[in-house]
């Protein structure tokens, strides 16, 4: 593909060799792209919260919460030390600087999922920079704008989940080793190594994407390249080794436990098992008609940046051989292959604009693979498959902003007590409020220790003083097999004693196994 010639803004691009150097007209478009990417997220937080998976909330947002307002539902992970306090307490710090300001709870969460969307950037700024070093401007906006704008990068970003976290961390390691070519010092090896660490202990199962990369890219030079990544990489995992010893009871004991009790008691196996072709599925069914062309682009792509395409693969296949399948576990491979897409796509335009020498042709050309898949994310992104998942749980979030916005609400029931995993947890309540068991379609002893009442399943509550305030479907307008979640409101006065505090219960398959890991209380 021909570099950008000085007929296009921005000027040329400076190759892979050497250091990078951004034009002016270049420096504002990534500043442009990286704002529009930025506000895109910022307003699904605000305008379509919802919840990806109880992971999200119970493994993270309630865990920082009850750090800094001891209040909060605990897994069973944290029973048995089966999980870092890395993120819980990244988020932690978070909320601890928003309690300056007020203890809001929606301030607290709008902050967090503003600090994901922020690290959610990584992908479009190393894209465009890749694309860049590849083919100046146009391969730049093209790879960039892509990122910003495809919606599965657009959906999970601002979620607090530890894929994403992974994701960000192995795209900016992955630059620093390989900006199209293999870093040229030391210090970047070494800076590439640091982020690949963080990959590796927010998402312990990319370790052998991560060995891809680095042996592609390093091959058989020890000294002069997987020394330094690997001094890089050892300063994150031995501060998450530290971590574990001071909160739990040796070093690194949440990843080693983990895999101990996947590979003894298959815990995730237990909760769902996937047939192999399951990620293949889902990507055909929400690619759509557009899944050939992704793959072909990110096929052309690869000859540019092959190490992301095997790295992209060996994702792919590593989650593949496990039983416990859903989608997130492979986002981290999704902003690699749509980084291929861009480049594919930047590659397509170049020849499809050979011999134009109209300013301005070229320049509609710049923005034709960016304005395509812009289009191209938004009809996928109302599919009929994908479309409900923007409203996951929607109702949850919506229910607990309700109570918080009534001074008078003095404790909340949960119908039944054994959906508490798709609550927002303590995390999304004002402080001073606490949930409830409330496992009978008529909850007559319980009902006076709490005024909200939020029903996961279809239950008339009138006949004990409750009137149903609100009902959330998902998504609405829509025929759907998950029941509404309603929201339903007395009169009066709480009296705590009169019910059950909720408790996040441990699978009882996992209980019976281990029933000393659970007779202790949690750190």
């Amino acid at each position: 593909m021909p570099r950008d010639s000085g007929a296009i803004p921005g000027g040329a691009a400076p190759g892979v060799a050497g250091p990078l150097r951004l034009t002016p007209s270049a420096r504002w478009a990534l500043l442009a792209i990286a704002a529009a990417a930025l506000a895109i997220r910022v307003a699904v937080a605000l305008f379509l919260p919802s919840i990806v998976h109880q992971d999200e909330t119970f493994q993270y947002l309630e865990q920082g919460h009850r750090l800094v307002f001891g209040t909060g539902l605990v897994p069973w992970e944290y029973v048995v030390g089966a999980r870092s306090w890395v993120f819980p307490g990244l988020i932690a710090g978070i909320l601890e600087f928003v309690r300056l300001f007020g203890d809001a709870p929606g301030a607290g969460m709008l902050a967090v999922a503003l600090f994901m969307s922020l690290l959610s950037l990584s992908p479009v700024i190393c894209g465009y920079l890749w694309g860049w070093r590849i083919g100046g401007l146009r391969t730049a906006i093209a790879v960039g704008a892509i990122n910003a704008v495809w919606f599965e990068l657009v959906y999970f970003a601002p979620h607090a989940l530890s894929e994403n976290l992974a994701a960000n961390a192995l795209v900016a390691g992955l630059y620093f080793l390989y900006p199209g070519r293999p870093a040229s010092s030391r210090t970047g090896f070494m800076r590439a190594g640091l982020f690949l660490g963080l990959a590796f202990i927010f998402r312990v199962q990319l370790a052998p994407a991560i060995a891809v990369g680095v042996i592609a890219v390093c091959r058989t030079d020890i000294r002069r390249r997987h020394i330094p990544v690997i001094m890089g990489a050892a300063l994150p995992i031995l501060l998450a080794g530290l971590l574990d010893a001071l909160t739990w009871d040796w070093p690194f004991q949440s990843m080693a436990l983990n895999f101990w009790i996947n590979l003894k008691d298959g815990v995730a196996a237990q909760f769902s098992r996937a047939p192999l072709y399951q990620y293949l599925s889902l990507a055909v069914t929400y690619w759509s008609g557009a899944f050939a062309l992704i793959v072909a682009l990110a096929m052309l792509g690869s000859r540019r940046l092959p190490v992301l395409l095997f790295v992209v693969l060996t994702i792919f296949a590593a989650h593949t051989a496990l039983a416990h399948k859903e989608y997130r576990f492979n986002y981290p491979a999704l902003p690699l292959l749509i980084t291929l897409v861009g480049v594919g796509s930047a590659d397509v335009a170049a020849r499809l604009g050979q011999g134009l020498s109209s300013r301005r042709a070229l320049l509609a050309l710049i923005w034709a693979a960016p304005a395509f898949w812009l289009v191209t994310s938004l009809i996928l992104a109302r599919g009929r498959e994908f479309y409900p998942l923007w409203y996951r749980d929607q109702g949850s979030i919506q229910a607990m902003r309700m109570i918080d916005a009534d001074p008078s609400a003095c404790g909340v029931g949960i119908y039944p007590a054994d959906m508490w995993d798709r609550t927002g947890g303590y995390a999304h309540l004002r402080s001073g409020l606490s949930l409830y068991r409330s496992s009978d379609d008529r909850p007559v002893a319980a009902k006076h220790a709490f005024n909200y009442l939020i029903g996961y399943k279809p239950a008339d509550f009138t006949a004990d003083g409750f009137t149903k305030l609100a009902c959330w479907s998902e998504p609405p307008g829509r025929t759907i097999a998950v029941d509404p979640i309603c929201l339903w409101r007395r009169p009066g006065a709480c009296s705590p004693e009169a019910a059950t505090l909720l408790t996040a219960a441990p699978p009882s398959f996992l209980s019976q196994a281990h029933p000393d890991w659970f007779a202790q209380p949690a750190k």
